[in-house]
Formats: C-alpha cells, structure tokens, sequence
C-alpha cells in the first residue's frame, strides 16, 4: 500500500518496469502466498499454477526466507553465532520443480549437509535464545493476564476486515491499545509491569528430552504431570506462580511442508521426494523434542528472604509432581 502511494506521488522514482511491477501488486496476492488456503485464486504465470512456489519460499518446514532471515538478524543483535549457517550454499541448492501440473520448490540432494547444518542452527537458537527464562517470562505473564478474558477474532475470512485489523494493530499497538483494553482490572498491573520489561521471577527449571513420534503414551503421562502442576499452582491464592512449558522440535511441521527433494538416481535420471527427512540418517537421529519445563513467581516479594520462603512453599506443594518428572528426565 505505501510503495503504491510513493509510486503514484513520485513518478520518476521507480524506472518504467519496476513502475508496471508495483502497479500490478495485489495485497491478496500476498496473504495467499502466506497461507495458500485463503479462498483466493491461485496464481499462476501462464498455464502454471506457482502458488506453493511461492508460498514454499515464503514459509516452508524446515527451511523458508522468514527462518533464513531472523536466524542470522537474531544471532547478530544477540551477539551469538548459533544461528550462522551457509547461506549461500543454501541458495544455490535450490530450484523451481514442476510436479502434477504445479510448481514448487524444489531442494538439490547436494544440499542436504547445508540443510542439516540450518536445522541445527534453528535447534540451537531456540534452546539458547527463545527459550531463555526472561523470554519465557514475558510469556507466561501475557498468558496469566489474558486468562479468561474475550478472544480477539482476527477476521481472516474476510480480506478487507483482516486487511484493516492489521493496519490498525502493530505489536505496540494491540499491546497497548487493543489488548490492554481487555485484561480484567486485578491483573492490569501485571500487564503494565510486562510493558515495562519487569518480568517474573524464576523458581524452577528442567529439560526434558523426548522423541516425537512413537513413544505417545509416555508424552500422554508427561503432560499429565504437567496439568497437575499446573491446577495446583492456579488453586493457590496466598502466591501467584505459573507453569511453562515449551517443546523445541529440529522438525515443527514436516508433515505440511511444500518443499520438494530432488534426488539424482544412477540412471542420471531425477525423483521428487516430500519426505525430506527420509534421505539422511542424521535427520532421523536429530528428531527428538527438548521439552523446557520452568515455573515463575509473580514480583510479589518484598525481600530475598521472602522469595526463597514463597519459592519453597511452591516446590513443597508440587513436590511429588516433581519427581515424577524427575523420572521422567532420565527415562526418555
């Protein structure tokens, strides 16, 4: 929408193609190669349909543009190196593949190593960043303060409203405005205090390492556990303290991936292959889950001997919870 205005009030900025280019944009367009099953048509050049071509790029499991580009720009201002990769042997594997009469993106077997190393990258990045307890306890605050308050319904079925709503909410914006509106007057403070960066406190941590697939009764005990300590935590009215948990997967969603494997037989001649993870034994010996299980003390405290008091009050009452998960730490 802005780069239509400038193209509009400065014609001579933009050279004569680039000017068509940004005439011809449809903000549709990009919604739907963001998610391809917006009732939209699809979009074609020609007679090919480029929809999931373009929607692969975009947002892909395991690796798109959206990951390329906040693995890189998150490790810098972090000032860490986990999620550097090779992103221009990345690049160079990649190519356009026509299948079943659509075109997707399509993935060179010569990049696979490259690929393992991202994945790793991602891995890495999440355990040491985006699961850091300050991060954590930003969440866990913003869920304690919308718990049992309306749902905001972002209107996805109706281009012009959800074009709107996003206009009208920035990530300061919804905090500030749209959602603040709807926390409940007792936990209003909470809120400003997680505008203000004053998070929680943390009184409990572990890592719990477990396979995605195949061990299903056991994650279904897991999370048993968790709900318990989760009811006991909210029963208690002295000491407000939450539970987080958060499981880390190398693959979060290969299930729905776009991406396509091109893989070179003897015969010189090409396969397209969507299980990816079926080519290298690395892939199947990384897929396994670090579940991070922590729990958080609001900033009701009035000394350090007061933490440690309520902190242990917490652990005493979810003590036999505890090491439940204790065993579970060192069965999976």
């Amino acid at each position: 929408k802005d780069l239509k205005k400038e193209n509009d009030k400065n014609p001579d900025k933009f050279i004569d193609e680039i000017s068509h280019v940004i005439n011809g944009i449809d903000g549709m367009k990009i919604v739907k190669m963001i998610n391809p099953k917006i009732p939209f048509p699809n979009i074609k050049i020609g007679d090919k349909d480029i929809t999931h071509f373009l929607s692969s790029i975009i947002s892909s499991d395991p690796i798109d543009a959206d990951r390329m580009d906040y693995f890189l720009r998150d490790s810098y201002y972090a000032g860490v190196k986990y999620g550097v990769y090779d992103l221009t042997r990345i690049k160079t594997s990649f190519m356009a593949v026509e299948s079943e009469g659509k075109v997707y993106l399509g993935l060179k077997q010569s990049g696979i190593d490259s690929i393992k190393r991202f994945i790793e990258s991602r891995y890495h990045l999440f355990n040491q960043i985006y699961m850091h307890k300050t991060n954590r306890a930003a969440n866990t605050m913003l869920d304690y303060c919308s718990e049992n308050i309306d749902s905001i319904k972002i209107p996805t079925d109706d281009y012009d409203r959800f074009k709107q709503f996003y206009w009208e909410n920035s990530d300061e914006i919804f905090l500030k405005k749209t959602l603040i509106g709807k926390i409940n007057t007792d936990r209003k403070a909470d809120f400003e205090d997680l505008l203000r960066r004053r998070v929680w406190k943390r009184v409990y941590e572990m890592k719990i390492w477990t396979e995605p697939i195949g061990n299903q009764e056991e994650i279904e005990k897991l999370n048993a556990i968790f709900n318990k300590i989760d009811i006991k935590l909210k029963a208690k009215t002295d000491i407000v303290a939450r539970l987080d948990t958060y499981a880390n997967s190398p693959f979060k969603e290969p299930h729905k991936t776009e991406l396509r494997l091109i893989i070179k037989q003897p015969d010189k001649k090409y396969f397209l292959d969507k299980n990816w993870k079926s080519v290298n034994k690395d892939f199947i010996s990384m897929d396994y889950d670090v579940r991070l299980v922590k729990i958080f003390l609001k900033r009701s405290f009035s000394s350090s001997s007061d933490f440690l008091e309520k902190k242990s009050n917490i652990l005493s009452a979810i003590s036999e919870e505890l090491q439940q998960l204790q065993d579970f730490k060192y069965k999976f």
